[in-house]
Parts: C-alpha cells; sequence; structure tokens
C-alpha cells in the first residue's frame, strides 16, 4: 500500500466512526421511547355474543303461585263444616301434640296422622325421639269450623269468662258443644236466663242432638217449654212414639200448642204405622181429635 492510499482510509475512519455513532444513539432512542411511551389498547367493548359452548341463562321470573286449598302451607285450615276439621298429630317430629287440622291436609301430608286418644303412636315417630324427653300434652282439642271457614280448636268456657267475664252466653254454648249440658244451663242462669237457654236450645237442635235439646228444654229455666217440646216432639217419634207423646202431654191442655205436638207426633208416626198414629190422634180431647184424624188422611 502506498502512502496516497494510506492518507485516504486515514481520512474514511474517523467519518466510518461517526457515522457508525450517530447510528447507535438513533437506535437508543428508538428503544427509550418505547419502553416509556407503551402502546394504548382501547377498551374491551362488552360482546353481546357468548363462546358457542356457553349458554346464557334465561333471565329469573319467580314462578307464579299455584292456588291451592287445605295445604299444609298456610291453608291447612281451610274448612266448610266441622266435619272437615280433625284432631291430628305430626309423626315426623318428636313432641307433638295433637292439634286442630283440616281433612284434606291430613289426606295430603304422609307425616300427619289422625288422632286417636289412647293409642299409641312411638312406632311412628323418628327413632331419635326415644331419647327425647318430652312434656305431657293438652288435653286434645276439639275441632270445630268457624264462620270464617278455618278449623280452629274449639274455646273452653273458662278461656272465653277469662277474657270476656260477663260472657256467660257464650261460655254456655262452649260448655255444651264440650258436651257439658248441665254446665252450659249453670252458665245461662248467670246469664239472661231466658234468652240464654232459648240459644242454647237451638245450638242443640241445629246440631240434631235430641237427647241434649230436650234435657235443655225440660230445664226449670227454660222461658218456653211448651215451644220447645213442639219443635223436638217430631224428632223423639222417629225414635220413641210413646215418649213423644207423654212429653207432648206435659204441655197444658189449654195451651193450642198441645195439639200442635200431638199432630205432629202422629203424622210422624203415620208412615211407618196408621193404626199407632190413630190412637194418638184419639187421646186429644173433643173435636181435636177429630181434626187429628181428618190430617192423616
Amino acid at each position: 500500500m502506498n502512502d496516497s492510499a494510506v492518507r485516504r482510509l486515514s481520512l474514511m475512519l474517523p467519518l466510518a466512526l461517526l457515522v457508525l455513532v450517530v447510528a447507535c444513539q438513533e437506535a437508543n432512542s428508538t428503544i427509550l421511547l418505547t419502553r416509556a411511551e407503551p402502546a394504548v389498547h382501547p377498551p374491551a367493548q362488552p360482546s353481546s355474543t357468548l363462546p358457542p359452548t356457553f349458554t346464557a341463562p334465561a333471565a329469573f321470573t319467580a314462578p307464579a303461585a299455584a292456588p291451592t286449598e287445605m295445604t299444609a302451607a298456610g291453608n291447612d285450615a281451610v274448612c266448610r263444616e266441622t266435619a272437615d276439621c280433625v284432631v291430628a298429630l305430626h309423626v315426623d317430629r318428636c313432641c307433638s301434640c295433637p292439634e286442630v287440622m283440616s281433612r284434606a291436609s291430613v289426606i295430603a301430608n304422609d307425616a300427619i296422622v289422625l288422632y286417636e286418644q289412647g293409642q299409641n303412636y312411638g312406632e311412628l315417630l323418628p327413632e331419635s325421639c326415644g331419647n327425647v324427653d318430652c312434656a305431657a300434652c293438652a288435653p286434645p282439642p276439639i275441632p270445630i269450623c268457624t264462620e270464617n271457614d278455618r278449623c280452629q280448636a274449639q274455646r273452653t268456657a273458662e278461656a272465653i269468662l277469662q277474657d270476656c267475664p260477663s260472657c256467660y252466653d257464650q261460655a254456655a254454648v262452649a260448655a255444651y258443644e264440650s258436651g257439658d249440658t248441665p254446665a252450659a244451663i249453670a252458665y245461662c242462669l248467670q246469664a239472661e236466663p231466658s234468652s240464654c237457654m232459648l240459644s242454647l236450645f237451638d245450638t242443640a237442635y241445629a246440631s240434631g242432638d235430641v237427647e241434649g235439646g230436650l234435657e235443655i228444654c225440660l230445664s226449670p229455666s227454660h222461658p218456653d217449654p211448651a215451644g220447645c217440646l213442639t219443635t223436638l216432639a217430631p224428632s223423639i217419634a222417629a225414635l220413641d212414639s210413646e215418649q213423644a207423646v207423654t212429653l207432648c202431654q206435659q204441655i197444658p191442655a189449654g195451651d193450642v200448642r198441645q195439639f200442635g205436638c200431638m199432630l205432629d207426633v202422629a203424622i210422624t208416626v203415620h208412615a211407618r204405622d196408621p193404626e199407632r198414629a190413630r190412637e194418638i190422634c184419639q187421646l186429644l180431647q173433643g173435636e181435636r181429635a177429630g181434626q187429628c184424624l181428618g190430617e192423616l188422611e
């Protein structure tokens, strides 16, 4: 290599080094800029489309409550008459006591059985109940269907008087419906006896209780025995014509209701024993006997 070539090379080397330095600086600036200002991505927009493997659940809507009647969920006391109401027992729980329910709710629930006093229900209870010490239950309630068509336990006369010390009329009816007619009559004597006894007799008659009605009717405190005897006579005659006649004869002969009582008895008996019916008419005096016989024709 001659001197001239060496001089040219020495002049070109600084220039090449300068170009290399500039190139490196530009590369470093690009790297720093990239690190300091990362790329900004736009926010993801909600997508109305879900992956094909997922099915979007439908919006929840509470199912409409189906109408129920006499079910164990709140309507287990619905009734139309007292015969719809029963005393029942839950056998799926320990320490269950007899309670009033509707007959339909007992039929619909396998965990409820009709209660019969004196029967042992231990075998029907859960096994764990054998280790539970239960308190004694109160006497079984008396089921009734209220005016609001609800089965409920009959309130006792004592409970009524505790809430309302002067409500002897209501206490009398409660005592009668619990089977204690003498106590019912006694309560009436502490109320206004006439209206109470009439109401009590109406209760007995409406329930078809001839014996109870007769006991009330023949009580010395009843204000109108002739009226209630006349009312009861046909029902008694259907069972015992002799007793019916005897009761009619307790009505004073001067009271026209004696004739009506005997006539009703004769008509009732005539359907099964015409001869006996004519004999009953002939027990009347004078033209009343003829009138009675005429009604039988």
